[in-house]
């Protein structure tokens, strides 16, 4: 396996491109990797709660239609 002392050029490129951009808190491969699947699990445990709060407001509504078609039937 080759060692590497020093940054890639793509690497480094990128990493200049982020700091112009205002973004300086990455300096290797690793730091990327860790940001993207962080951001990865936060957006996956988002959608869970979205999809579960959806299904929760599915079920009241239908609930709620429930209890005003028998209140109309009165």
């Amino acid at each position: 396996m080759a060692m590497l002392y020093r940054q890639i050029g793509s690497l480094s490129q990128f990493i200049n491109e982020l700091e112009r951009e205002g973004i300086g808190d990455f300096r290797t491969m690793d730091d990327i990797r860790s940001f993207y699947n962080n951001c990865k699990n936060s957006l996956k445990n988002e959608l869970e709660e979205l999809k579960e709060a959806l299904a929760r407001n599915e079920r009241r509504n239908m609930l709620m239609r429930f209890f005003f078609f028998f209140r109309k039937e009165r």
